[in-house]
């Protein structure tokens, strides 16, 4: 049994760099969720009734431990506005069922190097 999302989790992203981020989802006991069988999808919007950003591309690190890496390309962080944005995390078992594990803001810091 997982439980939904307790307290936000808050992001700090550097815009135009890629991003990535080891996660381990865990049940109400504290103990890893094995992911085998499970999607996963997480999206990136400026609020949440707003047009879709960017989605997390997410590798099953080690599923039997609940090991996922959500990830973002440098072209990817690059649409992020320097105003922010919220994502959340949505897991599915292998009945369908979602279970919202993350959420929260975004802080995105502008880039001071440039290609020109």
């Amino acid at each position: 049994m997982m439980e939904d999302l307790k307290k936000p989790v808050n992001l700090t992203i550097k815009r135009g760099a890629a991003y990535g981020l080891e996660v381990t989802i865990n049940n109400e006991y504290s103990d890893p969720v094995n992911l085998e069988g499970y999607t996963l999808k997480s999206q990136i919007r400026a609020d949440w009734d707003k047009p879709l950003l960017a989605e997390f591309a997410v590798n099953f690190e080690d599923a039997a431990l609940g090991k996922v890496v959500l990830s973002l390309s440098a072209e990817n962080t690059k649409r992020l506005p320097v105003s922010g944005a919220k994502y959340d995390v949505f897991l599915k078992n292998s009945d369908g069922v979602p279970a919202c594990v993350m959420a929260g803001d975004i802080r995105v810091i502008p880039a001071l190097t440039r290609d020109e």
